[in-house]
């Protein structure tokens, strides 16, 4: 039996919000989800596979129809996600971290498209220079993009082949989708996926986050 979500009209990142609680309380094996954009389709797409479902998604009008099939192995993974979130309420409830697992890895969260509170020219020196040394590292967990960060990963950027280099090392390049609309960029972007709040809340809380 499919459990039918409207998540039209809704901001980032409800749609993923509402889709994720969905997921872990379904009685059925699949999910309808209704979204008006393109970016919340990717996004439910993306939560979907993250979590090791089925997914599709299908345009109808002006809208799109994501229907997700939950298995044996996405069933798996929404319990080791709330064992694990149950655990971290206990531990912040207990102030007692001991026991949650923390990772080293890097996540990178950008939020200008310059380095720095000087010169702007300057400051896209730096950043080029940044970028660069990056690239030539072992690649972080991920490159988060918000505000005026999204610049870079978008089309007339100079530093798209610098930031596909570090993709292809490893690194996930996540854009803010609303910072992607608002700068009216949606169908610009150049290099990694568009994100939403909620995934990059996860990323900065489960590892070590790097603000540039």
């Amino acid at each position: 039996m499919s459990n039918k979500l409207d998540c039209r009209g809704m901001k980032c990142p409800l749609p993923v919000i509402t889709t994720k609680k969905a997921l872990e309380a379904a009685t059925g094996a699949e999910i309808s989800v209704i979204v008006d954009n393109d970016i919340a389709k990717i996004n439910v797409l993306k939560l979907a596979k993250s979590l090791g479902c089925e997914a599709v998604a299908a345009q109808v009008g002006a809208d799109w129809v994501v229907d997700i099939s939950r298995n044996s192995g996405a069933d798996t993974k929404l319990q080791s996600y709330k064992a694990a979130k149950l655990q971290s309420h206990k531990a912040a409830k207990e102030n007692d971290f001991s026991s949650v697992e923390t990772s080293t890895a890097n996540v990178y969260l950008i939020t200008d498209n310059v380095l720095g509170n000087g010169d702007e020219e300057l400051g896209a020196v730096l950043m080029r220079s940044l970028l660069f040394t990056i690239s030539e590292r072992p690649a972080p967990k991920a490159m988060i993009f918000m505000n005026k960060g999204v610049l870079l990963t978008c089309e007339g950027s100079a530093h798209i082949e610098t930031l596909q280099k570090i993709a292809a090392n490893g690194a996930e390049i996540l854009s803010c989708g609303t910072c992607l609309d608002y700068y009216d960029l949606k169908d610009k972007l150049a290099v990694g996926d568009p994100g939403n709040m909620y995934s990059a809340l996860e990323l900065l809380e489960g590892y070590r986050v790097v603000k540039i």
